[in-house]
């Protein structure tokens, strides 16, 4: 029995040994370390600055208005309406255009052409007609016209080649002596030496040279800022005719 009891206590120590050679030490734990604090610091980001919005235009308000409505038989309450006035674009300049005087327009064709009278220039007949300057006078004819008005008028153009040329108006309203159809009206044109319409301003340096005359009927309708006067064609042109001015 004894012996027994050895034997077990031996392989109980035996085994004990070999459990605690095979077993692993256990690893001490690491020292806990201590908590760590983080502190978060919030910064308040400012907004963006917004533009304020600008006020609506203002508005006229028209004072109101008191409109008394008429009911039969119950008192008239007035009501007052306020009328808004939208009000109005700012008005833009148009630049204006310069002024533009007027100018004459035509007129019908009332008188058929004069007939000039005295043309003693034909040189298939060998008859010529000459003036001498500056002692003549040049004296024109032509048939007269019966029923001018008192603005309806002769005008006879003279012209020098080479020279200048002018026009005479003469016989307005039928002023002549004789009214009487195919009788000759007239109108003279003085030498340069005597007062009235003359043809001094119409001489060229030339001795001698040719004039050319005819007379259309017009009506007179004012002044032009020479002097002359400003006239309409109630007729056409008569047919021009002419003669030689020799000098002295």
């Amino acid at each position: 029995m004894f012996t027994r009891l050895v034997l077990l206590s031996a392989i109980a120590l035996a085994t004990f040994g070999l459990i605690g050679c095979g077993t692993a030490p256990t690893p001490t734990p690491a020292p806990t370390q201590p908590p760590v604090q983080i502190t978060v610091v919030v910064t308040a980001t400012a907004q963006p600055v917004t533009a304020t919005p600008l006020p609506p235009p203002p508005t006229s308000v028209i004072p109101t208005q008191v409109v008394t409505p008429t009911v039969a038989g119950a008192p008239a309450t007035p009501t007052r309406v306020a009328v808004v006035n939208t009000p109005r674009p700012a008005a833009t300049r148009t630049p204006t255009r310069p002024a533009v005087p007027p100018t004459a327009t035509s007129l019908p064709i009332k008188f058929g052409a004069p007939k000039l009278l005295n043309l003693n220039y034909d040189l298939d007949k060998s008859i010529k007609d000459e003036r001498h300057f500056p002692a003549d006078a040049l004296i024109f004819q032509w048939e007269a016209i019966i029923g001018l008005a008192g603005d309806e008028c002769y005008l006879v153009t003279v012209s020098f080649e080479p020279g200048a040329r002018d026009s005479f108006m003469t016989g307005c309203g039928n002023s002549f002596a004789k009214e009487v159809p195919r009788n000759p009206a007239e109108f003279k044109l003085n030498s340069p030496n005597q007062q009235g319409p003359n043809y001094s301003s119409l001489l060229p340096q030339a001795g001698e040279f040719w004039a050319f005359w005819w007379v259309t009927v017009v009506k007179n309708i004012g002044t032009r800022p020479d002097g002359k006067p400003n006239t309409l064609p109630l007729s056409p042109d008569s047919p021009k005719h002419r003669f030689l001015m020799k000098g002295n």
